[in-house]
């Protein structure tokens, strides 16, 4: 066989094996294409949870960089549940934390989810605080719930920049940083955090949901468990209820009540005006105001919401004691002069009657 004809006929087999590779990409197109998304879709996963251990994470993305936070649900269940409602959009606005601005960057730590670049804003509600001993400001990249005052956590939140063990028992710690410090090292005030995502991983977290029913359920078992606590603190200190309302029975507020609710009795829904014997007092023990010796009239709808739901689910000559959020009581405002603004109340009732 001549040279040139040889070179022919290598150039047509190759060619007849270009033909087939086509085609058999061509035939498999449908299914290999589809097998390479997942496979690039599962590259990507595993990029983004970089073989992180099964846990709920936060991925914040900021004007320097990421930063990914591992949000300890179990031991702070209530700061990680508002934490991931807001970032959800569950609890405020949708997708409450795009756009904050860092308004603290100093050397000890870095603040926002206060103020969003789209105008102020912050939840309607607090939540009591909730320690772990466990969990502690003891190193860089710690995450913890800033309150202006006790039982007033929100939306605003902290991450350290070096250990700050006089935040401990003041920012309930709910999360730590597991990468990207040296990001948050360099962040400014004035800077955004542009996005916040939750990350979940393994199939508990992916279980892991908040809403609004259970969130509400949530804080009320810490307010329970906060109100045990003064209650203990209240007897060992000797520090009780006056005589005429000790052994009152504790209440659970959920929510206002504005009439006749199934399960209450009708009679007290009816009626707008009545008689009670109150101790108002604050969780550290302040108090704040009492009816004294006589029982004190009050009128439905002139009182706080929490308290008025309780009276509403009262018979006469009950007692109880109730634990009212800032939300179901005086609010941001508070009392000037004595009760401080977004204070949990805690009021001893006794009550002697309704009237027409």
């Amino acid at each position: 066989m001549a040279r040139g004809e040889a070179i022919r006929v290598s150039e047509a087999n190759l060619t007849r094996r270009v033909s087939a590779a086509n085609l058999t990409r061509r035939v498999t197109g449908a299914v290999g294409a589809r097998r390479a998304a997942l496979a690039g879709a599962a590259a990507l996963l595993l990029v983004a949870c970089g073989g992180l251990d099964d846990g709920l994470y936060a991925r914040i993305v900021t004007d320097e960089g990421r930063i990914l936070v591992r949000l300890h649900e179990e031991r702070a269940p209530l700061p990680v549940a508002a934490f991931v409602g807001l970032a959800e959009g569950v609890l405020g606005p949708d997708r409450f934390y795009d756009g904050s601005i860092v308004e603290i960057a100093s050397e000890q730590l870095v603040m926002s989810g206060g103020v969003r670049g789209r105008g102020l804003g912050r939840p309607d509600w607090e939540i009591p605080d909730e320690f772990h001993p466990e969990l502690r400001h003891d190193r860089p990249g710690v995450v913890s719930l800033l309150t202006e005052g006790p039982h007033t956590g929100s939306s605003r939140f902290v991450i350290t920049r070096r250990a700050a063990p006089e935040l401990d028992e003041v920012y309930p710690v709910f999360g730590e940083v597991v990468d990207g410090q040296e990001v948050l090292d360099t962040l400014r005030r004035g800077q955004t955090l542009q996005r916040v995502r939750i990350v979940r991983v393994g199939p508990a977290a992916r279980a892991y949901r908040v809403d609004g029913p259970g969130f509400a359920e949530l804080r009320s078992q810490v307010a329970q468990e906060l109100l045990r606590q003064v209650l203990q603190r209240h007897e060992r200190d000797a520090r009780r209820v006056p005589p005429p309302l000790a052994g009152c029975r504790r209440h659970r507020v959920r929510a206002a009540v504005r009439g006749p609710q199934p399960g209450r009795r009708a009679d007290a829904g009816l009626r707008g005006q009545g008689a009670a014997a109150l101790h108002g007092s604050l969780v550290d023990g302040t108090q704040f105001g009492t009816s004294g010796i006589e029982p004190m009239e009050f009128t439905i709808g002139a009182v706080v919401k929490g308290l008025e739901e309780m009276l509403l689910a009262m018979r006469r000559g009950g007692r109880r004691t109730v634990l009212i959020p800032p939300d179901l009581g005086y609010g941001a405002m508070g009392v000037p002069g004595t009760v401080p603004p977004r204070a949990f109340l805690i009021f001893d009732v006794e009550l002697v009657g309704f009237s027409n």
